[in-house]
This record gives structure tokens, C-alpha cells and sequence, in this order.
């Protein structure tokens, strides 16, 4: 029988890479290969986003963030390890792996391998060669090319004086002159260049930091011009393509210029110009069409602006100029999105937004404190008998901070309880609709519902016809006098018999087991009764004496 012990192997683990400051391009690719083994080489070259708000994510979400979270603790560990004392003090700032590696990176990287990176701003140059007439006589002419050698293109022409080749009236003063003219120039990859076009007649002159090609026969037609680059060069690029039609727009110098004064009208503008108030001013044309931004401004000191049914798409930034507008109605045009600009508008009252493509408001809207009608859906009719369904706007956070807010349509709240928890902020609202409301949420939305003492319409939609959970509202609004209830009840609402001043009340895809009649015909101000698939049941019982303001 063989009996084993355990032995204990001592592994010496590899030397870690530490940067000093010098090889920095070895170091790099150690360190990446060092990212690779543990998997987190990804999320340094390329960094996380942190979400604004944690709380509103899913806990797969946070589950998923916290280990993202992790491995970037880990790769930013790995990186302070591995640069030396006198280097830790430029990254010791740093949260992040990729900031830190970018910051490294900027500092350090050089001398090769960086496209448009020159030698004079490197903090090293390798392989430094010198090149001095009296030592070695090139056979080409010689000027600094930046081009990666590993780039081909046929269509770039590098513009030269052909300074290597020199003029005097003088030979005497030379000791020594080649009178051989070269027609190749080395580049500095080493790469031999023909050189062309000096055969044609043409003439080439440098000055102000450009080069000019002049038509041959001493023309003072210039052909083309072309701006020197950092690294003093001069590349003349063809590009070749198919020919194409395109249309083309022309400004009118005079619209250039009432915009570059302030919106200056165009009469005032052309007393600038013949009475040579200002120099370099053209000659302005004036022109029949309106300026937008004129004609909103004038709009500064008014309280009402109605757009509804205007044929435009986006609401300039400029509605923000507009201080004391009061009431703004944007509905039935195309408008997608709300300008940040209105948060200006701190004197506005009610924002009308039916029937647009608005589904999500900008955060700065929820600054207007005076704001008392917000109406931002899209109706429409649906299925067999006709529905009225009803495209709310997206609920975010911060929707409780319209505390003064009387008059809310439609609001999605299947984000989740924490935008339900807000409506509670609002105890002034006296109608509200609501969409989407998830069967969790029920319980909190209804006590949100509690803290509105005025409120007088309400109207609740379940998310996707699941079930509609307001099963907990013990004390409502005694002010109610419309409600809406759409979606499965699996018990009917005992607080709607607490409703006398109940008027209206609709019910649709209920399919509750439950005569609903049973309450509704004792409520005394009831007119108007709608039951939509509201009763999974054989016969509604009519009682004597029910019904006594029932109308239709």
C-alpha cells in the first residue's frame, strides 16, 4: 500500500514590470499582456460609463456594475505597481484604469509608431543620425517627409524649392561644384522619390507659410496653393471621383451680416454701409423673407404663444428669450424634442403638448416652479369597437419638483416606484393620467393618490393589460368626480362607494367576477356609466331606485 505526503513547491513568480521612465514601449506591451491573463485588458483600453442614477437600475444592472467596478480596481492596482516612485506623482490623481493609462500614455509614448508625432517634440530620438556634407556626399537630395511607412497613396505629391540645386554668377567662389542637376529625392524612410514637374515651365513660390503654383509662361495665374503642415511640409493631394450632381444653397451676404449684427434690420445696415460707418461692409440687399429669430423676438414681452398646428420640427433654443410667455401650445405639430433653453421660461403656466412626437422632457423643464398644465400625449383610435388609447411621456425623476402642478396628462410610470413615489410631491394636481403602471407599483401609486386632497379626475392604465393593482386606496380625494380605470380587476375597488360626488366613471378591460352595479347604482350624483369587457359575469342586476341622475 503506498502512502503519499504532501510536498510543497515553491513557484517564483516572474519579476513585475516596473516603468521608470525609459523603454516605455516594453513596458507597455508587458503590462498588456499582463491585462490580458486576468481578462481586464478590455476595460482599460476602453473605460466604463457610470450611470447618473444608481437607483434607478435592476439589479442584474448593479450586480453587473459593481464587478465592472472591480476589474477596473484591479487594472488601475496593477498599473500603480508597475511604475516606479518618481513616476507614481503624475497618476496619483487619476480614479480609473483608462485615465490613468491615458495620462501615461500621453506623457510617455514617443519616438515611433504615432502618426503625425514629430522628432523635434519627442523626448527621445533613437537611432539619431547626422548628415554632413564634408563626411559622406549623398547621391539624392534629402528634405523631411512624415509619412507612416506602412501608408501608400498615389494621389499625395510632396511640393519642393529643389533648393539642392543652386544658381550663382559667381562659379569662381566655389572650391568644388557638381554641375549635375539629381531628379530624386531620398525621403526619410529611405524611400527614393522621382521628382517631376519642374520640365513643365511651371514656377513655384514659397511665403506667409504656403506654397503657390503659377501657371507656366510667367503667368500670375495661380494654379494651386497649398498651407505648409507642422513638420514643414508640403503635400499636394489629388483626389479623384465620379462625377456627381449636387444642389447648391447660396446665403445671401445680407443674411450673413444681420446676423453677425444682433438682428439688425436691414435698413439700419445699409445706412452703415453707403455712409461708411463700417469698414469691409458689402453692399446689403434687403430681402423680403422673415427672419425667425426676429420674429420670435419680438415676441419677448408676450404672455401667449400658440404654435398648434404650425408646420415645425424643432423649437429654436431662442424660446428661452421669451421671460414672461405664460402659456406656450405646441400641439398638433412635429416637434420631437424640448430646447434646455426652458428652463428660462420661469413665468410659464402651461405647456401644451398634445399630439407631437414629445416622449421625453429634458431635466431642465422640472426648474419651473410656476408651471400649472402639463399635457404632453397622443391619443388615438384602436381594435374593434373603436378604443381610445392614449401615448403618455416617459416619467422621470424629478417630476416631483413641479409641486404647483394642477393638471397632468399622460405619464408613463413603467420606469419603476421611484417616479410612482414622486407623484406624491404633487398635492395640488386636481386631474391626472396615468399609463403603464406595473401591478408592483399599485400599492405605492394609491398612496400617492391619498396625499391628493383635490383631486377631482383620474384616470389609471395598466402596463400591457396585466393586472391593475388600486385595491389599496382606503381614503381618496372626496373631490373625485371622473374616474378611469383601465385594466384586469381582480377584486372591484372597494373605495369607489366612497365617491359621492362621482359623475362619470369608465371601466374598461376589467373583466372583474364581481356586479359592479352593485355600487355604482347607489352613487346619487352618477351620470355617466361605461363598461367596456368591465364584467366577466352572465346578467347585471338594474335594482328599483338605483341610477336617480343616470343619463346615458
Amino acid at each position: 500500500m503506498a502512502s503519499g505526503s504532501n510536498t510543497n513547491t515553491n513557484v517564483q513568480q516572474p519579476p513585475f514590470p516596473i516603468f521608470d521612465g525609459e523603454n516605455y514601449d516594453f513596458w507597455c506591451v508587458k503590462m498588456k499582456t499582463l491585462f490580458l491573463s486576468y481578462d481586464i485588458w478590455e476595460i482599460v483600453e476602453e473605460g466604463y460609463e457610470e450611470p447618473e442614477n444608481v437607483e434607478t437600475l435592476s439589479n442584474a444592472r448593479k450586480q453587473q456594475l459593481k464587478e465592472t467596478k472591480r476589474k477596473d480596481a484591479k487594472a488601475l492596482h496593477l498599473i500603480q505597481q508597475g511604475v516606479a516612485d518618481p513616476i507614481f506623482p503624475r497618476i496619483i490623481n487619476a480614479t480609473t484604469s483608462n485615465e490613468t493609462w491615458d495620462i501615461l500614455q500621453k506623457e510617455y509614448r514617443g519616438t515611433l509608431k504615432k502618426f503625425g508625432h514629430l522628432q523635434k517634440d519627442c523626448r527621445r530620438k533613437n537611432n539619431q543620425q547626422a548628415n554632413f556634407s564634408e563626411e559622406q556626399e549623398s547621391d539624392g537630395n534629402m528634405f523631411y517627409a512624415c509619412q507612416a511607412a506602412s501608408e501608400q497613396r498615389n494621389d499625395v505629391w510632396y511640393l519642393d524649392s529643389g533648393c539642392s540645386n543652386h544658381m550663382t554668377g559667381d562659379q569662381s567662389i566655389f572650391v568644388n561644384m557638381n554641375t549635375f542637376s539629381n531628379s530624386q529625392v531620398r525621403m526619410r524612410n529611405g524611400v527614393l522619390v522621382q521628382a517631376k514637374g519642374k520640365e513643365y515651365g511651371y514656377s513655384i513660390h514659397f511665403e506667409e507659410n504656403s506654397c503657390k503654383i503659377y501657371d507656366k509662361g510667367g503667368s500670375s495665374q495661380i494654379v494651386t496653393k497649398v498651407k505648409m503642415e507642422k513638420n514643414r511640409n508640403f503635400p499636394l493631394i489629388f483626389r479623384y471621383s465620379k462625377n456627381v450632381a449636387l444642389k447648391m444653397d447660396v446665403i445671401d451676404e445680407s443674411w450673413i451680416w444681420h446676423r453677425r449684427y444682433g438682428h439688425l434690420n436691414f435698413q439700419s445696415l445699409k445706412t452703415l454701409q453707403q455712409q461708411n460707418m463700417v469698414y469691409g461692409l458689402p453692399v446689403i440687399q434687403e430681402v423680403k423673407e422673415a427672419c425667425e429669430g426676429c420674429a420670435l423676438g419680438k415676441h419677448h414681452r408676450e404672455s401667449v404663444l400658440d404654435l398648434r398646428d404650425a408646420p415645425i420640427e424643432k423649437l429654436p433654443n431662442e424660446i428661452g428669450n421669451l421671460f414672461h410667455l405664460r402659456y406656450l401650445s405646441l400641439r398638433r405639430t412635429n416637434i420631437k424634442k424640448l430646447p434646455k433653453s426652458i428652463r428660462k421660461l420661469q413665468n410659464l403656466m402651461t405647456l401644451d403638448l398634445k399630439n407631437t412626437n414629445v416622449r421625453e422632457l429634458p431635466s431642465e423643464l422640472f426648474k419651473l416652479q410656476q408651471l400649472r398644465y402639463l399635457l404632453i400625449y397622443k391619443s388615438g383610435l384602436i381594435s374593434e369597437p373603436p378604443i381610445l388609447k392614449y401615448l403618455g411621456f416617459y416619467g422621470q425623476v424629478g417630476i416631483g419638483s413641479l409641486v404647483n402642478l394642477q393638471e397632468l396628462f399622460f405619464i408613463d410610470v413603467n420606469q419603476g416606484g421611484v417616479v410612482v413615489k414622486e407623484l406624491g410631491r404633487l398635492s395640488k394636481l386636481r386631474r391626472v393620467g396615468i399609463l403603464g403602471l406595473r401591478r408592483e407599483d399599485g400599492p405605492e401609486l394609491c398612496s400617492s393618490i391619498e396625499k391628493m386632497r383635490n383631486l377631482r379626475w383620474l384616470s389609471v392604465e395598466s402596463l400591457e393589460e396585466k393586472v391593475l393593482d388600486v385595491q389599496y386606496l382606503f381614503s381618496p380625494s372626496p373631490l373625485l368626480q371622473r374616474v378611469e380605470l383601465i385594466g384586469k380587476l381582480e377584486k372591484f375597488p372597494n373605495w369607489i362607494s366612497l365617491l359621492h360626488n362621482l359623475k362619470r366613471i369608465h371601466l374598461v378591460g376589467c373583466t372583474s367576477r364581481e356586479d359592479p352595479l352593485e355600487v355604482l347604482q347607489a352613487l346619487l350624483n352618477l351620470t355617466d356609466l361605461k363598461l367596456d369587457g368591465a364584467y366577466d359575469g352572465d346578467e347585471l342586476c338594474f335594482k328599483t331606485g338605483g341610477f336617480q341622475s343616470f343619463r346615458h
